[in-house]
């Protein structure tokens, strides 16, 4: 596009009216170039605008809220304060409560125990116990087990059964590895131990255990069936027999079974029938009269049908 046009009488130089059209395009194209210049300035002015204004409005929510916490503070802070004192006042009646409690408890103990003690000493006097028994009593009582005695009758009543407890008392003192005091702190270790969630077997690896095999009609057999037959005398039998027989397609107690077919002998019979047999045996060879005794556990789904 030619922006000066003309004769050739009034510009007779072709070169610099090309010159000049593109000097001029030049100063168009940058005029064009600045107004877009500063379209874009203004349009970005107008975002600041907006955008300083969005800021001051969010200054403005902010420290509204500033105040309104800073007025919640104070009015908890008060709160706190109150409540302060108020936790003050309920430790101490707390620590006055348990202390009273704690005075009762040692006074009802301490009276339990001084109880026991004369009761303890009246039996010895009459000679229900002896003085051994007596004083392994008083020792069960003083370890905090005084209310094995606190229902004691006087002297003079059921004391067939107090010299019964006080045998076995014996008993156990004496087959118990250091006695019933040693006892009863194994197991108050084990019952604290229970509560804390302490597993008494850690450290413990399992192993298979060795044994004796025994061949039926070996030497090893008879030797080890010998010992048995002089020891039977001494034994006592318990049937676990609590459950039913559904399992085993049968809808009847388990101690119900048939054992064979011939003769459908029950398990309980057989069961009974082998002790009787071992009875026998060593009765005769001990020139002995013993029963050797036999317990059924049962449920309350088996009991009735057990009888």
């Amino acid at each position: 596009m030619n922006w000066l046009l003309g004769s050739e009488d009034e510009y007779s130089d072709p070169q610099a009216i090309i010159e000049a059209n593109k000097a001029i395009q030049s100063l168009v194209d940058e005029r064009e170039t600045l107004q877009k210049s500063l379209t874009q300035f203004h349009a970005q002015h107008e975002k600041l605008e907006s955008r300083v204004s969005e800021m001051e409005a969010a200054l403005a929510l902010k420290d509204a809220e500033l105040k309104k916490t800073d007025n919640a503070l104070k009015a908890q802070g008060e709160g706190i304060e109150e409540g302060l004192k108020l936790a003050t006042a309920l430790q101490e009646a707390s620590t006055n409560v348990i202390s009273f409690l704690q005075t009762l408890k040692d006074s009802d103990c301490s009276g339990k125990e001084t109880d026991v003690e004369k009761k303890l000493q009246a039996h010895r006097d009459a000679g229900i116990l002896s003085d051994a028994e007596a004083g392994l009593a008083l020792a069960i009582a003083k370890d905090g087990q005084a209310h094995l005695f606190q229902a004691w009758p006087a002297v003079g009543v059921q004391d067939d059964d107090k010299r019964r407890m006080a045998a076995q008392m014996t008993a156990l003192e004496q087959s118990y590895p250091g006695g019933l005091s040693n006892y009863i702190s194994n197991a108050r270790t084990l019952l604290e131990d229970s509560r804390a969630g302490r597993n008494p077997l850690t450290g413990w690896v399992p192993s298979v255990p060795t044994g004796t095999t025994c061949p039926y009609g070996t030497e090893v057999f008879k030797k080890y069936e010998l010992a048995g037959e002089s020891e039977v005398g001494f034994a006592g039998f318990v049937l676990v027999a609590g459950g039913l027989g559904e399992r085993l397609g049968f809808s009847g107690i388990k101690l119900n079974l048939p054992t064979e077919k011939a003769t459908e002998r029950k398990f309980l019979q057989l069961f009974i029938q082998s002790i009787l047999s071992l009875q026998h045996l060593y009765n005769t060879r001990h020139s002995a009269d013993r029963q050797l005794p036999l317990a059924i556990m049962t449920s309350d789904d088996t009991h009735s049908k057990t009888q």
